[in-house]
């Protein structure tokens, strides 16, 4: 056939493909879509979120050589962070350990978020929110955190892992 031809089809031919096609577009919807309980965000994976999203407020104030970030983390290729005053994103497992290892420039991170949003699909959950808090320097300086949070989780191996923090400054 080519482009510029048009096809009839005669008697009720055309309702009756178009009904045809309606019914497997429908059907297919049906076997893509995960049905029950699965596609409802349960209580119990929303606290277990909450609970991950804890366990990275708590590893961000541990100023270690990153092995309390390794726990809560995927360790992917394609985890993203960026902090409040970053300018890039890490991209990758395999770059972001070597920030969560570096905490020579803090003697305190003292951040938690205040306020959040958690919805879960399936394995993956997203919060939004606003955290708060202080982060000292070595040299005594007091960075004043106060940012709008966005952070992705994905169930893997029985866990929620985060795999992607994002956070930027608030306008003041």
């Amino acid at each position: 056939m080519t482009p510029d031809r048009l096809v009839v089809f005669p008697g009720n031919t055309a309702a009756r493909l178009t009904r045809t096609l309606a019914a497997f577009a429908l059907i297919g919807l049906c076997v893509a879509m995960p049905s029950g309980p699965s596609t409802a965000q349960s209580t119990a994976d929303a606290t277990a979120v909450r609970a991950a999203s804890k366990a990275f407020y708590d590893a961000l104030a541990t100023l270690d050589d990153g092995k309390a970030m390794a726990t809560i983390w995927a360790k992917t290729p394609y985890v993203t962070y960026l902090n409040p005053s970053g300018s890039a994103i890490t991209l990758g497992w395999d770059a972001l350990q070597k920030i969560w290892a570096d905490n020579s420039r803090y003697t305190k991170r003292d951040v938690s978020l205040q306020s959040s949003y958690v919805h879960v699909v399936g394995n993956l959950a997203w919060e939004m929110g606003v955290e708060a808090g202080d982060v000292v320097l070595k040299d005594g300086t007091v960075r004043r955190i106060d940012a709008n949070v966005t952070n992705i989780y994905e169930y893997i191996d029985g866990r929620w892992l985060i795999v992607s923090h994002h956070a930027s400054q608030r306008p003041k």
